[in-house]
């Protein structure tokens, strides 16, 4: 008997000590789904990306990159190609999550690069139209985690029976392009990475390709 009830002490007790990363503990495959939800905290343990600071595939590329800004590891940084400074990146809030998508891929052709673009990207890269939300975590209203199937789960208003984050107005419903390249070691790197706020200011932009990504976001 004694030793049922140690048993049941050390569960409760490592249940305690969850955190993100084990509340959904979901391994993700090398290449993601396009549609579903993934996750980037404040640690690669805390993300579900199998792949940060190993750019494999494009799409790690873009969450090696993305890791570097929010969680500024020097090794990261250096693999993405960026410099981890706080002034350039985000400093991590560990109540926040940084929720996103891949929501289209493409290879670039000619046609898809007008003139002024030809300085910077190439026939044979890559574009990535990616989502994200960043979502503040209530502890107090945790209890009831939402259904992860939902692909808004995890950004619900905060309201302590559906979710226990609440959606940062100012990381809502944010498109991104990424535009990537493979280099000589077969590892892949961000060329060009492009916010929804430089979206409208760029010239002469491939009106095509933009279209197409914009048209498949979720939110």
């Amino acid at each position: 008997m004694n030793k049922i009830f140690l048993l049941l002490f050390v569960f409760l007790l490592g249940m305690g000590g969850m955190g993100v990363a084990d509340e959904y503990p979901d391994e993700r495959p090398l290449s993601p789904d396009y549609s579903k939800l993934y996750y980037l905290g404040c640690t690669p343990q805390q993300s579900s990306s199998p792949c940060i600071g190993n750019p494999v595939t494009p799409e790690c590329a873009i969450e090696t990159y993305n890791s570097c800004l929010m969680q500024q590891d020097e090794k990261v940084c250096r693999v993405a190609g960026i410099q981890a400074t706080e002034e350039d990146g985000y400093k991590c809030d560990k109540k926040s999550n940084t929720l996103y998508k891949f929501v289209s891929k493409r290879t670039l052709v000619p046609d898809d690069i007008p003139k002024n673009y030809q300085t910077k990207w190439q026939t044979g890269d890559v574009t990535i139209f990616y989502a994200r939300q960043v979502c503040f975590r209530y502890d107090h209203c945790f209890a009831n985690l939402p259904d992860r199937s939902d692909p808004k789960g995890l950004c619900l208003p905060v309201d302590c029976s559906a979710s226990g984050y609440d959606v940062h107005e100012g990381g809502k419903h944010s498109p991104a392009m990424f535009i990537l390249r493979k280099n000589a070691d077969g590892k892949w790197f961000v060329v060009e990475h492009i916010t929804s706020s430089e979206f409208d200011r760029m010239k002469n932009r491939p009106e095509k390709l933009f279209q197409e990504g914009l048209a498949q976001m979720p939110w």
